[in-house]
Protein backbone atom coordinates (compact mmCIF):
# COMPACT_ATOMS: atom_id res chain seq x y z
CA UNK A 1 0.00 0.00 0.00
CA UNK A 2 2.43 2.18 0.86
CA UNK A 3 4.65 1.62 -2.90
CA UNK A 4 1.21 2.01 -4.49
CA UNK A 5 0.62 5.62 -2.73
CA UNK A 6 3.70 6.47 -3.99
CA UNK A 7 3.77 5.52 -7.56
CA UNK A 8 -0.10 6.29 -7.55
CA UNK A 9 -0.49 9.41 -5.70
CA UNK A 10 2.37 11.81 -4.30
CA UNK A 11 5.27 10.01 -7.17
CA UNK A 12 2.66 10.41 -9.70
CA UNK A 13 4.76 8.19 -11.98
CA UNK A 14 1.96 7.96 -14.69
CA UNK A 15 2.02 12.02 -15.76
CA UNK A 16 4.81 10.78 -17.62
CA UNK A 17 4.78 6.83 -18.07
CA UNK A 18 1.15 6.48 -18.82
CA UNK A 19 -0.14 7.09 -22.21
CA UNK A 20 -2.48 10.23 -22.90
CA UNK A 21 -5.57 10.59 -24.36
CA UNK A 22 -6.75 13.67 -26.78
CA UNK A 23 -7.59 15.72 -23.48
CA UNK A 24 -3.99 14.64 -21.81
CA UNK A 25 -5.83 12.59 -19.11
CA UNK A 26 -4.15 9.16 -18.93
CA UNK A 27 -5.74 5.67 -20.35
CA UNK A 28 -7.93 4.12 -18.22
CA UNK A 29 -6.87 0.56 -18.59
CA UNK A 30 -3.23 1.32 -19.57
CA UNK A 31 -1.13 2.80 -16.40
CA UNK A 32 2.33 3.10 -16.40
CA UNK A 33 2.68 1.27 -19.96
CA UNK A 34 5.01 4.23 -21.15
CA UNK A 35 4.31 7.37 -22.96
CA UNK A 36 6.32 10.53 -25.00
CA UNK A 37 6.87 13.11 -22.88
CA UNK A 38 8.52 16.30 -24.00
CA UNK A 39 10.36 14.35 -27.07
CA UNK A 40 11.28 11.76 -24.50
CA UNK A 41 10.02 8.70 -24.43
CA UNK A 42 9.18 7.17 -20.57
CA UNK A 43 9.29 3.35 -20.62
CA UNK A 44 6.45 0.85 -19.82
CA UNK A 45 7.47 -0.04 -16.06
CA UNK A 46 4.26 -1.57 -15.96
CA UNK A 47 3.21 -5.34 -14.92
CA UNK A 48 2.64 -6.17 -18.42
CA UNK A 49 4.88 -8.26 -21.29
CA UNK A 50 7.11 -5.84 -22.52
CA UNK A 51 7.98 -4.17 -19.05
CA UNK A 52 11.11 -2.05 -19.42
CA UNK A 53 11.78 -3.46 -15.89
CA UNK A 54 10.93 -6.78 -16.59
CA UNK A 55 14.55 -8.08 -15.51
CA UNK A 56 14.80 -5.59 -12.91
CA UNK A 57 14.97 -6.61 -8.97
CA UNK A 58 12.99 -4.52 -6.38
CA UNK A 59 16.47 -4.28 -5.09
CA UNK A 60 17.42 -2.79 -8.91
CA UNK A 61 14.23 -0.72 -9.16
CA UNK A 62 14.94 1.22 -5.55
CA UNK A 63 19.20 1.20 -6.36
CA UNK A 64 17.79 3.56 -9.97
CA UNK A 65 15.61 5.82 -8.08
CA UNK A 66 18.17 6.48 -5.97
CA UNK A 67 21.24 7.17 -7.69
CA UNK A 68 20.42 7.45 -11.48
CA UNK A 69 21.91 3.84 -12.10
CA UNK A 70 22.05 0.48 -11.10
CA UNK A 71 24.10 -2.64 -11.65
CA UNK A 72 22.16 -3.30 -14.89
CA UNK A 73 24.45 -0.64 -16.13
CA UNK A 74 21.57 1.64 -17.23
CA UNK A 75 21.73 5.17 -16.27
CA UNK A 76 18.73 7.76 -16.07
CA UNK A 77 18.37 10.22 -19.06
CA UNK A 78 16.46 13.60 -20.18
CA UNK A 79 13.32 14.31 -17.35
CA UNK A 80 13.94 10.73 -15.25
CA UNK A 81 17.49 12.08 -14.23
CA UNK A 82 16.01 15.47 -12.90
CA UNK A 83 13.19 13.46 -11.29
CA UNK A 84 15.68 11.40 -9.39
CA UNK A 85 17.68 14.34 -8.27
CA UNK A 86 15.05 16.41 -7.22
CA UNK A 87 13.16 13.73 -6.10
CA UNK A 88 13.75 10.31 -5.49
CA UNK A 89 17.12 10.08 -4.50
CA UNK A 90 15.79 11.69 -0.91
CA UNK A 91 13.13 9.81 -0.27
CA UNK A 92 13.68 6.93 2.77
CA UNK A 93 15.33 3.49 2.11
CA UNK A 94 12.31 2.13 3.28
CA UNK A 95 10.44 4.38 0.30
CA UNK A 96 12.56 3.26 -2.61
CA UNK A 97 12.35 -0.48 -1.60
CA UNK A 98 8.10 -0.03 -1.30
CA UNK A 99 7.89 1.69 -4.70
CA UNK A 100 10.31 -1.51 -6.45
CA UNK A 101 8.29 -3.93 -4.44
CA UNK A 102 5.19 -2.18 -5.85
CA UNK A 103 6.25 -1.77 -9.61
CA UNK A 104 7.34 -5.96 -9.81
CA UNK A 105 4.49 -6.90 -8.03
CA UNK A 106 1.61 -5.26 -9.47
CA UNK A 107 -0.57 -6.83 -11.94
CA UNK A 108 -0.95 -5.38 -15.41
CA UNK A 109 -4.20 -2.98 -15.64
CA UNK A 110 -4.42 -4.41 -19.59
CA UNK A 111 -1.53 -5.74 -22.05
CA UNK A 112 0.80 -3.48 -23.46
CA UNK A 113 1.38 -4.10 -26.84
CA UNK A 114 4.67 -5.19 -28.02
CA UNK A 115 5.82 -2.12 -30.45
CA UNK A 116 5.59 -2.22 -34.37
CA UNK A 117 8.53 -1.61 -36.99
CA UNK A 118 7.12 1.63 -38.85
CA UNK A 119 10.10 2.40 -40.56
CA UNK A 120 11.72 0.19 -44.15
CA UNK A 121 14.13 -1.60 -42.42
CA UNK A 122 16.36 -3.84 -44.40
CA UNK A 123 19.88 -5.10 -44.38
CA UNK A 124 21.34 -1.85 -46.62
CA UNK A 125 20.25 0.37 -43.90
CA UNK A 126 21.31 -2.01 -40.45
CA UNK A 127 24.35 -1.79 -42.25
CA UNK A 128 24.49 2.12 -42.57
CA UNK A 129 23.62 2.30 -38.63
CA UNK A 130 26.26 -0.67 -37.75
CA UNK A 131 28.68 1.07 -39.14
CA UNK A 132 27.91 4.67 -37.66
CA UNK A 133 28.07 3.06 -34.31
CA UNK A 134 31.40 1.22 -35.45
CA UNK A 135 32.81 4.59 -35.97
CA UNK A 136 31.13 6.72 -33.61
CA UNK A 137 29.73 4.97 -30.55
CA UNK A 138 31.61 1.44 -30.22
CA UNK A 139 34.75 3.03 -28.56
CA UNK A 140 32.52 3.62 -25.23
CA UNK A 141 29.33 1.70 -25.55
CA UNK A 142 30.89 -1.41 -26.31
CA UNK A 143 31.09 -3.90 -29.58
CA UNK A 144 27.86 -5.96 -27.69
CA UNK A 145 26.14 -2.42 -26.27
CA UNK A 146 27.23 -3.68 -22.81
CA UNK A 147 28.64 -0.28 -21.98
CA UNK A 148 31.38 0.22 -19.39
CA UNK A 149 30.89 0.83 -15.50
CA UNK A 150 31.39 4.17 -14.86
CA UNK A 151 32.25 5.25 -18.94
CA UNK A 152 29.19 4.51 -20.60
CA UNK A 153 25.73 2.99 -19.83
CA UNK A 154 24.72 -0.07 -21.71
CA UNK A 155 22.38 0.05 -24.20
CA UNK A 156 21.85 -3.78 -24.71
CA UNK A 157 18.82 -4.29 -23.13
CA UNK A 158 18.40 -0.94 -21.11
CA UNK A 159 14.48 -0.09 -21.40
CA UNK A 160 15.07 3.69 -22.47
CA UNK A 161 16.98 2.30 -25.56
CA UNK A 162 14.46 -0.32 -26.24
CA UNK A 163 11.18 1.03 -25.32
CA UNK A 164 8.37 1.18 -27.70
CA UNK A 165 9.07 4.69 -28.23
CA UNK A 166 12.21 5.61 -30.35
CA UNK A 167 12.29 9.21 -29.17
CA UNK A 168 14.79 8.94 -26.37
CA UNK A 169 17.20 7.46 -27.83
CA UNK A 170 16.95 9.93 -31.12
CA UNK A 171 17.05 12.72 -28.45
CA UNK A 172 19.85 11.47 -27.00
CA UNK A 173 21.89 11.26 -30.56
CA UNK A 174 21.17 14.85 -31.13
CA UNK A 175 21.64 16.40 -27.56
CA UNK A 176 24.21 14.28 -26.20
CA UNK A 177 24.91 14.59 -22.48
CA UNK A 178 27.66 16.49 -20.30
CA UNK A 179 28.91 14.56 -18.04
CA UNK A 180 27.37 13.14 -15.29
CA UNK A 181 27.61 11.00 -11.82
CA UNK A 182 29.95 8.69 -12.52
CA UNK A 183 29.49 8.59 -16.41
CA UNK A 184 31.32 10.87 -18.95
CA UNK A 185 30.38 13.21 -21.85
CA UNK A 186 28.46 11.87 -24.61
CA UNK A 187 28.87 14.49 -28.01
CA UNK A 188 26.00 15.91 -29.72
CA UNK A 189 25.21 14.10 -33.05
CA UNK A 190 23.11 17.54 -34.42
CA UNK A 191 25.72 18.59 -36.87
CA UNK A 192 27.51 15.70 -37.88
CA UNK A 193 24.56 13.08 -38.71
CA UNK A 194 21.67 13.89 -41.30
CA UNK A 195 18.23 12.65 -40.57
CA UNK A 196 18.67 9.35 -42.27
CA UNK A 197 21.48 8.76 -40.39
CA UNK A 198 20.40 9.44 -37.00
CA UNK A 199 17.68 7.00 -38.28
CA UNK A 200 20.09 4.42 -38.99
CA UNK A 201 21.99 4.30 -35.59
CA UNK A 202 19.30 4.80 -33.54
CA UNK A 203 17.13 1.54 -34.91
CA UNK A 204 20.31 -0.18 -35.07
CA UNK A 205 21.22 -0.15 -31.20
CA UNK A 206 17.48 -0.57 -30.83
CA UNK A 207 17.79 -3.85 -32.02
CA UNK A 208 20.94 -5.09 -32.57
CA UNK A 209 21.74 -7.56 -29.81
CA UNK A 210 18.81 -9.29 -28.89
CA UNK A 211 17.79 -8.21 -25.96
CA UNK A 212 14.87 -6.17 -25.08
CA UNK A 213 11.60 -5.18 -26.76
CA UNK A 214 13.67 -2.71 -29.38
CA UNK A 215 11.79 -2.05 -32.84
CA UNK A 216 13.12 -0.34 -36.03
CA UNK A 217 10.81 2.05 -35.41
CA UNK A 218 12.61 5.66 -35.68
CA UNK A 219 11.87 7.56 -38.76
CA UNK A 220 14.29 10.17 -40.75
CA UNK A 221 10.93 12.20 -40.41
CA UNK A 222 10.88 12.30 -36.52
CA UNK A 223 14.47 12.87 -36.60
CA UNK A 224 13.87 15.90 -38.56
CA UNK A 225 11.43 17.05 -36.55
CA UNK A 226 13.25 16.87 -33.55
CA UNK A 227 15.82 19.04 -34.66
CA UNK A 228 13.54 21.45 -36.42
CA UNK A 229 11.72 21.69 -32.93
CA UNK A 230 14.93 22.58 -31.30
CA UNK A 231 16.56 19.73 -30.05
CA UNK A 232 20.06 20.86 -30.55
CA UNK A 233 23.70 20.00 -28.13
CA UNK A 234 23.25 20.46 -24.44
CA UNK A 235 24.78 23.27 -22.67
CA UNK A 236 27.79 22.70 -22.48
CA UNK A 237 27.92 19.19 -24.87
CA UNK A 238 30.61 19.19 -27.98
CA UNK A 239 29.61 18.56 -31.14
CA UNK A 240 30.28 15.40 -32.37
CA UNK A 241 32.51 15.10 -35.62
CA UNK A 242 32.42 11.72 -37.65
CA UNK A 243 35.86 9.97 -36.95
CA UNK A 244 36.94 6.76 -38.88
CA UNK A 245 36.92 3.87 -37.32
CA UNK A 246 39.95 2.65 -35.40
CA UNK A 247 41.34 -0.67 -34.82
CA UNK A 248 41.88 -1.20 -31.19
CA UNK A 249 44.87 -3.75 -32.28
CA UNK A 250 46.70 -0.79 -34.36
CA UNK A 251 46.83 1.59 -31.18
CA UNK A 252 48.76 1.51 -28.19
CA UNK A 253 49.00 3.99 -24.99
CA UNK A 254 52.24 5.89 -26.54
CA UNK A 255 50.26 7.18 -29.63
CA UNK A 256 47.31 7.94 -27.80
CA UNK A 257 49.30 10.25 -25.35
CA UNK A 258 51.01 11.71 -28.66
CA UNK A 259 47.90 12.21 -30.41
CA UNK A 260 45.98 13.58 -27.29
CA UNK A 261 48.90 16.07 -26.40
CA UNK A 262 48.59 17.64 -30.08
CA UNK A 263 44.65 17.70 -30.44
CA UNK A 264 45.50 20.35 -27.15
CA UNK A 265 47.87 22.42 -28.92
CA UNK A 266 46.61 22.92 -32.76
CA UNK A 267 49.34 25.07 -33.50
CA UNK A 268 52.04 22.34 -33.03
CA UNK A 269 49.73 19.62 -34.95
CA UNK A 270 50.32 19.67 -38.49
CA UNK A 271 54.10 20.74 -38.05
CA UNK A 272 54.58 17.01 -35.99
CA UNK A 273 52.62 15.08 -38.33
CA UNK A 274 56.27 13.52 -39.84
CA UNK A 275 57.61 12.95 -36.20
CA UNK A 276 54.53 11.30 -34.78
CA UNK A 277 54.20 9.09 -37.89
CA UNK A 278 57.62 7.97 -37.50
CA UNK A 279 57.07 7.29 -33.75
CA UNK A 280 54.03 4.87 -34.43
CA UNK A 281 55.26 3.26 -37.60
CA UNK A 282 58.35 1.82 -35.61
CA UNK A 283 56.18 0.65 -32.99
CA UNK A 284 53.34 -1.13 -35.72
CA UNK A 285 55.88 -1.90 -38.76
CA UNK A 286 53.01 -4.40 -40.11
CA UNK A 287 50.49 -1.56 -40.35
CA UNK A 288 49.89 -0.28 -43.83
CA UNK A 289 50.72 3.53 -44.41
CA UNK A 290 46.71 3.88 -45.48
CA UNK A 291 46.04 2.40 -42.35
CA UNK A 292 48.43 4.71 -40.61
CA UNK A 293 46.56 7.88 -41.88
CA UNK A 294 43.52 6.14 -40.55
CA UNK A 295 44.89 5.46 -37.24
CA UNK A 296 46.47 8.47 -36.45
CA UNK A 297 43.50 11.06 -37.81
CA UNK A 298 40.80 8.81 -35.97
CA UNK A 299 42.50 9.49 -32.61
CA UNK A 300 43.10 12.82 -33.20
CA UNK A 301 39.17 13.38 -34.90
CA UNK A 302 38.10 11.89 -31.22
CA UNK A 303 40.30 13.85 -28.96
CA UNK A 304 39.08 17.07 -31.17
CA UNK A 305 35.68 16.20 -30.62
CA UNK A 306 35.76 15.82 -26.80
CA UNK A 307 37.87 18.13 -25.86
CA UNK A 308 38.59 21.04 -27.79
CA UNK A 309 36.20 24.17 -27.72
CA UNK A 310 34.88 25.89 -30.71
CA UNK A 311 32.37 25.78 -33.50
CA UNK A 312 31.64 22.20 -35.19
CA UNK A 313 33.28 23.51 -38.51
CA UNK A 314 36.41 24.94 -36.93
CA UNK A 315 36.75 21.37 -35.63
CA UNK A 316 36.14 19.34 -38.49
CA UNK A 317 38.30 22.06 -40.37
CA UNK A 318 41.02 21.05 -37.95
CA UNK A 319 40.31 17.41 -38.39
CA UNK A 320 41.10 18.11 -42.26
CA UNK A 321 44.33 19.65 -41.93
CA UNK A 322 45.63 17.27 -39.52
CA UNK A 323 44.36 14.24 -41.85
CA UNK A 324 46.23 16.13 -45.05
CA UNK A 325 49.35 16.71 -43.10
CA UNK A 326 49.79 13.07 -41.67
CA UNK A 327 48.86 11.71 -45.35
CA UNK A 328 51.75 14.18 -46.63
CA UNK A 329 54.15 12.93 -44.36
CA UNK A 330 53.22 9.10 -45.54
CA UNK A 331 53.88 10.13 -49.08
CA UNK A 332 57.20 11.77 -47.98
CA UNK A 333 58.18 8.98 -45.99
CA UNK A 334 57.72 6.47 -48.36
CA UNK A 335 59.21 8.24 -51.49
CA UNK A 336 62.58 8.60 -50.03
CA UNK A 337 63.58 5.17 -49.89
CA UNK A 338 62.89 4.94 -53.92
CA UNK A 339 64.43 8.14 -54.84
CA UNK A 340 67.50 6.92 -52.46
CA UNK A 341 67.78 4.05 -54.31
CA UNK A 342 67.54 5.50 -58.14
CA UNK A 343 70.42 7.92 -57.17
CA UNK A 344 72.69 4.95 -55.93
CA UNK A 345 71.87 2.84 -59.40
CA UNK A 346 72.52 6.08 -61.25
CA UNK A 347 75.76 7.11 -59.63
CA UNK A 348 77.02 3.26 -59.90
CA UNK A 349 76.72 3.35 -63.92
Amino acid sequence: NRGAYLVRGLGHCGACHSPKNFAMAEKKGHALQGAEINDWFAPDISGGRYSGIGDWSEAQVATYLRTGHNEKNVAAVGPMLQTIAQGTQKLAPSDLAAIGHYLKHQASQGESARPVASYAWNDQRRAAGQSIYEANCEQCHGVDGKGADGVAPALAGNSAVTSKGPETVVHALLQGFAPQGRWGAMPSFAEALDADQVSDVANYVRTAWGAGNGVANATPVMAHDLRVNGVAAAPGVQPALICPPVPSASLDPDTIRDVRALAAAPAKANAAAPTLLRDYRARHPDVRPSDSVTVLSGVYCRDVMATAPGKYGDKQQRFVEFMASVSSAVAMADNKPARGKAAGTAASR
